[in-house]
């Protein structure tokens, strides 16, 4: 019998999306109140693509951008749920410099969630991030050390970095994004032509979403095929753009309203996500619900679902002939791609908001209420 749990605090930067499938079903299964406190709103473009559908599960939603005194709201908050588990996003971000001097205060108890940092540039300015990002780093790990009862940060890859900082591996938690489920649920995968249907969906940009290297790729292959890139924000949106609508077998279909994605994607065979830097590429999940295959790279994070499933190929980030094998490998293998899709249904189960805001729970539970149990098992992996 798990004794009664806290209320939960969630401090956000903006209310979650990418997160909220599992945290909604953390609010709903908890047992307590639950609270989503974020700095502010969402933007009007991501409202515009519907990023926000309103539905938070049983968690009362705050706006500290309503209230005339932040600082005094917050110091309130927290003094008013002296006995609640706070987690608290990322690391250096607004939200957390007005948190700061509350987070160390001993008397909270306090989990962190986040991302690895990435290097998102190259040449000089990546490796001035590469040489930068350890000593920031470490000296955050020195900073929350003695207050922070746990960090869950987003796959295995992240929790190695985060113990390269000097994070204590009993202490780091591996955890994912897990979007709400919108995906066609199907008991056996759409037949694949002798045509295979790729599929990208996100940022037009080449620094991180490596497009560049995908255009690159698409361009070497022959055969029966055909790419749909869906997006059309982003930095290199026109240099994408130009380029798609000048090639026979590659097609840009404009934006897709976010609370489609995992049901309009269906309808495709494999799923590409280039990424060169990333902290947990969350198409991939969509993807492989929505039953398709996958070809990512290594600094996708989400990367290590497709070696878990193997629905898919995971190549190294940044090289256009790997990845170029891999989508020649499927346009030339439609059975192959069939057997991955088979795999995605099959796996799609152990990444449900269910299975992960379960495994939430858990890790939770294990630090504070009953922490004698086995260290919770992740349920992907």
């Amino acid at each position: 019998m798990v004794a009664i749990r806290p209320p939960l605090v969630f401090w956000f930067e903006t209310p979650p999306k990418i997160s909220k499938g599992a945290f909604n079903y953390v609010s709903r299964a908890w047992g307590n109140r639950v609270l989503y406190i974020c700095r502010r709103d969402v933007s009007a473009d991501r409202k515009a693509i519907k990023w926000n559908d309103g539905d938070f599960g049983n968690a009362e939603v705050i706006m500290l951008s309503d209230f005339p005194n932040v600082e005094e709201h917050i110091k309130e908050t927290f003094e008013s749920h002296r006995n609640s588990i706070h987690i608290v996003n990322g690391f250096d971000n607004p939200l957390v410099q007005l948190l700061k001097k509350h987070i160390k205060s001993s008397r909270y108890k306090v989990v962190f969630h986040s991302e690895k940092p990435t290097v998102t540039f190259l040449g000089l300015k990546g490796l001035c991030q590469r040489t930068w990002i350890p000593l920031k780093y470490r000296a955050i790990y020195f900073e929350y050390r003695k207050v922070a009862k746990a960090l869950i940060t987003f796959g295995m890859y992240g929790k190695r970095v985060f113990e390269s900082f000097g994070w204590e591996a009993e202490r780091v938690f591996n955890y994912m994004y897990c979007p709400p489920e919108k995906a066609i649920r199907q008991n056996s995968p759409a037949a694949v032509s002798n045509e295979v249907k790729f599929l990208y969906v996100g940022r037009f940009n080449f620094r991180t979403r490596a497009l560049d290297v995908l255009m690159e790729a698409i361009d070497s292959l022959t055969g029966s095929f055909h790419f749909t890139l869906v997006g059309g924000y982003g930095e290199n949106s026109n240099e994408v753009i130009d380029w798609a609508t000048s090639r026979e077998k590659v097609a840009f279909a404009g934006k897709w309203p976010s609370d489609e994605v995992g049901i309009r994607m269906s309808g495709y065979d494999v799923y590409v996500a280039p990424t060169r830097a990333d902290g947990w590429n969350v198409q991939v999940n969509d993807a492989l619900r929505a039953g398709l295959g996958v070809i990512t790279t290594t600094e996708a994070v989400s990367d290590e679902l497709i070696t878990a499933s193997g629905a898919g190929i995971v190549v190294p980030a940044n090289d256009a002939r790997a990845l170029a094998k891999a989508l020649q490998c499927a346009v030339d293998n439609p059975d192959k791609v069939y057997r991955w899709k088979e795999k995605a249904l099959v796996y799609a189960p152990r990444i449900s908001s269910e299975a992960v805001g379960n495994y939430f729970v858990e890790i939770l539970d294990y630090l504070f209420i009953t922490p004698d149990r086995n260290r919770p098992a992740c349920p992907w992996l």
